[in-house]
């Protein structure tokens, strides 16, 4: 399933947000996520098992978490 349809399938279930982790390292994937309204909120040292990061991020589906 696209993100979008993701997206909508959670808000209709009645979530208010959607959070992800993304590797640190992996630009091209938070470039995407950013460009979809998505913002960090934070970060998971040593996350994957071979230490890399993580970077937490939300994106608000409803209006009382910042989405529309």
């Amino acid at each position: 399933m696209a993100l979008a349809g993701r997206l909508s399938a959670a808000r209709d279930g009645g979530a208010d947000r959607q959070l992800l982790e993304v590797r640190e390292d992996n630009a091209g994937a938070l470039s995407f996520y950013a460009a979809r309204g998505f913002v960090e909120v934070d970060r998971r040292r040593r996350y994957y098992r071979d230490g890399a990061t993580a970077v937490v991020l939300r994106r608000g589906l409803g209006p009382a978490c910042g989405g529309s």
